[in-house]
């Protein structure tokens, strides 16, 4: 079983060579940046993670479902700093619920998840905006039609996230250990989490069974 007991906490830090160091002060829009550097502008964010365990994960978590991305839209920030995307998420099991969805098997088909994720890439009247993180490896995105077991909370109003979406709209619970990929008929542990729980896969049930058990005991 995978246990590691936690350490700091989450650190946001948000990094560019084309934004002023001193981040009190308002950031550039990525649009003028772009304007100045020939089309093309990139901003990117790291976080340090806490390390968690799975059961203080599931206990932490709002929401844990296992669901598929199927829409995924890309927005840039109402303060033009940020790129995310919002992914519909079609749960295929809920594992945890949190209060106003507990008397359902699944989420309501009107209440639709939105998964919020930092980072992505959008062309905005000609200029190709980029922000990358250092959680999503660019080789392996989250992007439509992939399967994983989701760990995660109620995403709050921020200056870089905080256009509008309809229905309940949800962000991992930790960037580096909220998302599992399930392909091939495994769960695929991230190189970040492989590395600190010296697991690669893992059995789906094995892994579902786990939450489950820490879910009841935490009732």
């Amino acid at each position: 079983m995978w246990s590691i007991s936690s350490s700091l906490s989450m650190l946001l830090v948000v990094v560019s060579a084309a934004f002023p160091p001193v981040v009190q002060e308002p950031l550039d829009s990525l649009k003028d940046v772009a304007r100045r550097l020939e089309g093309t502008a990139n901003s990117k964010i790291i976080v340090e993670s806490p390390l968690m365990s799975l059961e203080e994960l599931t206990r932490a978590a709002e929401l844990i479902v296992r669901g598929r991305l199927d829409a995924m839209t890309v927005r840039l920030s109402d303060d033009e700093s940020t790129v995310f995307r919002d992914f519909t998420v079609s749960p295929i099991e809920s594992l945890k619920q949190p209060s106003d969805l507990a008397g359902a098997n699944k989420p309501r088909p009107a209440e639709s998840i939105v998964l919020r994720q930092l980072g992505g890439t959008i062309v905005v009247d000609g200029l190709t905006l980029t922000t990358s993180t250092n959680w999503e490896h660019r080789d392996t995105p989250m992007v439509p039609g992939q399967e994983y077991v989701l760990f995660l909370s109620r995403a709050t109003p921020s200056r870089s996230t905080t256009m509008s979406s309809r229905g309940f709209v949800y962000a991992l619970t930790s960037v580096h250990w909220g998302a599992y990929l399930i392909q091939d008929g495994q769960v695929v542990f991230t190189r970040f989490v492989a590395q600190r729980t010296n697991r690669t896969k893992e059995d789906p049930a094995a892994f579902i069974a786990q939450i489950r058990g820490f879910v009841n005991t935490s009732k």
